[in-house]
């Protein structure tokens, strides 16, 4: 279940307290707001850092490295049987109108809004397997369902935006013509349409 940092510590405790998840998996960037959340939630009792190879305890909970559970697991294949039905996601909304809800979905579901995704976004298996850039926050649903787990469901890569992205160039500010805007718009619009038509070739 992943947690929008964005939210504040408030709704953050809430959603953490409403899901109650024993391990909570992070990168250390993170662990301001998690010292500020985690003490009011005692259900949490496991800190995993992503990024960190000898972590400090995050709020004075047990707190482990990635690399090294990874480094330490069993080499037998975990068998694990899933029913169709069991719930593979939770997804919580923002809270606009009141406290953030939890959405329960489905392998099923999952499953059918991927292969629906997939050729919405036109990827597709074959040799020359997709690469998606994916600057939403992983949060998102649209991050997820519809640009990740439809891209690797086709074999393909999922490349994660980081801050250090930024666009090339500024967009310049949109400027209403001179004179009657409307009149203008409309002598206008071929050459837009024939410089829309050529940006999407």
């Amino acid at each position: 279940m992943p947690l929008n940092f964005l939210l504040s510590g408030q709704d953050r405790g809430w959603i953490l307290r409403d899901s109650q998840p024993p391990v909570l998996v992070t990168d250390s960037v993170f662990r301001p707001l998690h010292e500020q959340v985690l003490p009011s939630v005692p259900v949490v009792q496991n800190v995993i850092v992503t990024d960190e190879d000898d972590p400090e305890p995050v709020a004075g909970l047990s707190t482990h490295s990635w690399q090294g559970l990874v480094d330490d697991a069993p080499s037998t294949p975990l068998e694990v049987i899933v029913d169709d039905r069991d719930i593979v996601q939770c997804l919580y909304t923002s809270g606009t109108t009141s406290r953030p809800k939890g959405v329960l979905v489905s392998h099923t579901s999952l499953v059918t809004s991927l292969l629906s995704n997939a050729p919405v976004t036109r990827q597709s298996r074959g040799p020359n397997s997709p690469v998606m850039l994916v600057v939403l926050p992983m949060f998102h649903v649209t991050a997820l369902n519809t640009v990740t787990m439809p891209v690797l469901m086709m074999g393909g890569t999922a490349v994660p935006g980081t801050d250090g992205l930024r666009p090339r160039r500024q967009p310049r500010p949109h400027r209403a013509p001179p004179g009657d805007a409307h009149d203008d718009a409309a002598d206008d619009a071929p050459r837009l349409r024939r410089r829309a038509a050529a940006a999407a070739a």
